[in-house]
């Protein structure tokens, strides 16, 4: 997964997760997960999820030890039982200008959210030591599995939402033998939303789950590049999936945001770099060739068309655009009465 060198502010949450950490080293995972929301809480709550190392250690039959990780559910005012949406977070952690945001944007809504941490409960500090994007796979199916018992959640209307790391998350969940794993009861996402995912590596299996989904890109976004998602877009798309994607001219990573349009010389990016990952048949292959890489050839292969240098930063008209398309998105797909003020909601 590509870094986006990106300083994360922390929400309340997230901050005590931290200074406890550093207090009390080790500790965060000792915590006793919580196996039910069938009280109706709401606000921090720890669960069991697993660490794999990637998706080949996600999709195995043996269970990789259990995790113990983070998420703080915020309901919005009522009693009636309401949608939800799983958030999954960037490289960069959870962030109070995107995840909390969002999360804001949608309970004043009448949508529950679910803001999971992936990194702090794991001891993850920066971009060091990051695990695969698989473990964050593992954190949303696990999450999804603990709020459809939750009183005020429809099980039938919880969507997946992530930015750049956590848009791949979103794609990739939306694979059948992927949601098998994580949810053999038969539970779904009833949707999924990705934000400026990397799309170089695509993850493809020979069913998906049907849900329906939105893919928002910038046009000038040069860490995660907007055509690689188009090809991937039409994957879906030929699969049979409902899915939209909308590319908005002129943005950069992480558009949504508030900073302020920044270069980062050190940070990677996949550039020109075009391969699908088969993860049923374990196989990578270039998409413009039809070559398998395996070994040494796959290391070779990508610091060939790597680079570094990227721009990241927030846009104010993709920014505006990202609430209308995915308040419209969430109206349909979550069975919204109505959406108040969907451009600022």
């Amino acid at each position: 997964m590509i870094r986006e060198a990106i300083s994360s502010r922390g929400n309340p949450m997230r901050l005590l997760l931290v200074v406890f950490a550093l207090i009390f080293p080790g500790k965060l995972l000792a915590q006793s997960p919580v196996i039910s929301l069938a009280d109706g809480r709401d606000g921090t709550i720890f669960f069991a999820s697993s660490t794999p190392t990637g998706l080949d250690q996600y999709l195995e039959a043996t269970q990789t030890p259990e995790t113990v990780v983070s998420g703080e559910l915020r309901l919005p005012a009522g009693t009636e039982r309401v949608p939800a949406v799983v958030l999954s977070h960037s490289a960069g952690g959870v962030s109070e200008d995107r995840d909390v945001a969002w999360a804001e944007r949608f309970t004043s809504i009448g949508i529950a959210v679910l803001v999971v941490d992936s990194f702090t409960p794991r001891g993850v500090k920066g971009f060091a030591n990051q695990p695969s994007f698989a473990a964050s796979v593992a954190d949303v199916y696990a999450a999804l599995r603990l709020l459809v018992t939750h009183p005020r959640i429809d099980p039938t209307r919880v969507a997946l939402m992530g930015f750049s790391r956590g848009g791949t998350v979103a794609l990739t969940a939306a694979l059948e033998p992927v949601r098998r794993i994580g949810a053999p009861d038969g539970v779904r996402f009833a949707a999924h939303v990705a934000l400026y995912p990397g799309c170089n590596t695509r993850y493809i299996a020979s069913e998906i789950t049907g849900a329906p989904m939105l893919m928002l890109l910038g046009g000038s976004d040069d860490q995660a590049p907007p055509e690689p998602c188009r090809r991937y877009g039409e994957w879906f798309r030929n699969m049979g999936a409902a899915i939209k994607v909308v590319v908005y001219p002129g943005a950069h990573h992480l558009f949504d945001g508030t900073e302020p349009l920044h270069f980062i010389a050190q940070a990677t990016a996949a550039g020109s770099c075009a391969t699908e990952y088969d993860i049923e048949a374990r196989v990578l292959r270039r998409t413009d060739t039809g070559a398998v890489l395996a070994g040494n050839e796959i290391g070779t292969y990508f610091s060939t068309c790597s680079f570094r240098g990227v721009h990241i930063g927030g846009d104010s008209d993709a920014r505006a655009g990202a609430k209308r398309d995915i308040a419209a998105f969430f109206k349909a797909t979550l069975r919204l009465p109505w959406v108040r003020d969907a451009a600022h909601p």
